[in-house]
């Protein structure tokens, strides 16, 4: 992606066109030129880096960031596989406790990752995310095992 590999990376995979103006505004206004920013999905704002990738390798890019932002249940599931610093940010629907990710996150205690998107709290909350995360390795490998267990014992009780 031609980033400048002295920077921290922060990916994102935001759906949501207003949101990916509104934060990539922010972010950029906010860091300048400390961090690269990479566009994992459409990119609908003024992010320089964008890849073209299949979901396949949307993976490795989430395991190599320093810090990921996602709208998207799958993206939040590769961040927690790959022990990668995220923050969560839920745009459908209209309950703010509502939705796959938000179900997980609240589960395992980790409700601090996640936003609703009209949420007035949403960028300080994913500033203090990144400034506190960026670059660190978290093990999430103890939740992963707890879904996987979780999900077999379902399979297990639905086959009978």
């Amino acid at each position: 992606f031609r980033v400048d590999p002295s920077k921290p990376t922060i990916a994102l995979m935001i759906g949501n066109k207003s949101l990916s103006k509104r934060l990539t505004a922010y972010l950029n206004e906010t860091y300048e030129d400390k961090y690269n920013f990479v566009a994992l999905y459409d990119n609908f704002s003024d992010i320089k880096h964008c890849a073209s990738i299949n979901p396949f390798e949307w993976i490795d890019v989430i395991a190599a960031s320093n810090f990921f932002v996602t709208t998207y249940f799958h993206g939040m599931c590769f961040a927690l596989k790959s022990d990668t610093p995220f923050f969560s940010i839920e745009c459908r629907g209209k309950e703010k406790q509502s939705g796959k990710s938000y179900d997980i996150l609240s589960e395992v205690g980790l409700e601090e990752r996640y936003s609703f998107i009209s949420d007035e709290d949403l960028l300080p909350r994913l500033k203090e995310k990144i400034d506190t995360e960026i670059g660190e390795k978290v093990n999430f490998s103890e939740i992963c095992a707890y879904q996987k267990n979780k999900s077999e014992s379902f399979a297990k009780t639905i086959k009978g």
